[in-house]
C-alpha cells in the first residue's frame, strides 16, 4: 500500500514581507520567553513549597510525644533520634533555601516574564497603521540584549552589536537565553 504524498508549500523568505518576518520572530521570542518563565516559576514554586513543607515538618516533629524515644529501625536495633530527624529535616530545608538563593529561580522567572510582555507588545506594534519596522527590530533587539545581558559581546553581533534586518536575530540568541 502507498501513502499519498502531500506537498508542503514552502514560503520563500525573499518573497515574506518585512512585516511577516518580523511577526514570526516576535511569536518565536515570545513563546521561548513563555515556557522558559514558566519552568522558572515551576521550579522556584516547587521549591518554596518543598522548604515550607520541610520546615513546618521539622517544627512538628520537634513536639512530637510519640517520637520521645526515636524510632526504632526494625532489621539493625538501631534508634534514629528525634532530633537527629528535625536535624535532617532543617538541614534539608537550609540546604534548598540556598539553592532557591543561589540559581536565582525568582529573578529567572521575573526577567522571562517581563521579556514575554515587551515582546507581547511589540507584537501590537506591527498591528498599527503604519508601523515602524526599524524601531520593532531595535525594541526586540533591547529585550534580548537585556534579558541575555552580557552572553554577547560585540563582535557576535554583525554591525557593531546593531541589528540592521530581522534576519541577523540568530537561532543562537534563543540558545543563550535558554541557558541564562
Amino acid at each position: 500500500m502507498r501513502w499519498p504524498i502531500r506537498r508542503v508549500e514552502q514560503s520563500n523568505n525573499n518573497d515574506m514581507s518585512q512585516a511577516e518576518k518580523i511577526k514570526r520572530k516576535l511569536g518565536k521570542y515570545q513563546r521561548n520567553y513563555s515556557v522558559l518563565a514558566l519552568g522558572w516559576v515551576s521550579v522556584y514554586r516547587s521549591l518554596v513549597i518543598a522548604i515550607a513543607i520541610l520546615s513546618a515538618s521539622a517544627a512538628v516533629v520537634v513536639n512530637l510525644e510519640c517520637l520521645e524515644n526515636g524510632i526504632r529501625i526494625s532489621d539493625t536495633n538501631e534508634t534514629i533520634s528525634r532530633n537527629d530527624i528535625v536535624s535532617v529535616l532543617a538541614a534539608s530545608s537550609t540546604l534548598l533555601t540556598t539553592v532557591l538563593g543561589a540559581l536565582g529561580l525568582e529573578e529567572n522567572w521575573r526577567a522571562n516574564r517581563q521579556a514575554r510582555d515587551r515582546v507581547k507588545q511589540l507584537e501590537l506594534e506591527l498591528l498599527k497603521g503604519n508601523p515602524n519596522y526599524d524601531l520593532i527590530v531595535s525594541k526586540l533587539q533591547v529585550t534580548i540584549d537585556d534579558r541575555v545581558s552580557d552572553s554577547f559581546n560585540d563582535e557576535s553581533q554583525p554591525n557593531n552589536g546593531q541589528i540592521s534586518d530581522i534576519d541577523d536575530l540568530s537561532e543562537q540568541s534563543i540558545i543563550v537565553i535558554a541557558h541564562h
